[in-house]
């Protein structure tokens, strides 16, 4: 589309009579660079060097600011696999982990695109817990 890079994911669900037959079959056609640019909103930052990506239940990245690891595993990207345990059994909260040296807090939640479709996605926020604790320190200091 006008030389532009698009990311789409297609949804299905069945349609099912009283009798749980099969009537139909709906469908979505999900722009993930909307997604996209929604996670990636100023106003959904609350730290300076927070970083949101989505992620499928099975790890894959689904949309991240570096357009290089979507696509990829989240267990190939980060050898802390907590994030990834935590979502493989099926946990939302926050988790602790360390990336190139950087120890962090991240957020875990789902991420539903349609309601009652079995799609599951993650969105998980990111902050170092340096950043975190920073007014803490700041207060401490004074």
């Amino acid at each position: 589309m006008d030389n532009q890079r698009v990311f789409v994911v297609y949804i299905t669900r069945p349609i099912l009579n009283r009798k749980k037959e099969l009537m139909a079959v709906v469908g979505v056609v999900v722009d993930l660079n909307e997604i996209s640019n929604s996670i990636f909103n100023a106003k959904s930052v609350a730290y300076a060097n927070n970083r949101n990506f989505m992620i499928t239940e099975n790890g894959v990245m689904l949309v991240n600011s570096n357009s290089e690891l979507v696509g990829k595993n989240l267990k190939d990207i980060n050898k802390d696999e907590k994030i990834t345990e935590f979502i493989k059994n099926n946990e939302i909260g926050i988790v602790d982990y360390s990336y190139n040296g950087v120890d962090n807090y991240a957020g875990i939640t789902e991420y539903r695109v349609w309601k009652d479709v079995d799609t599951e996605w993650m969105l998980v926020s990111v902050v170092p817990k340096d950043e975190v604790y920073a007014p803490l320190v700041s207060v401490e200091r004074s």
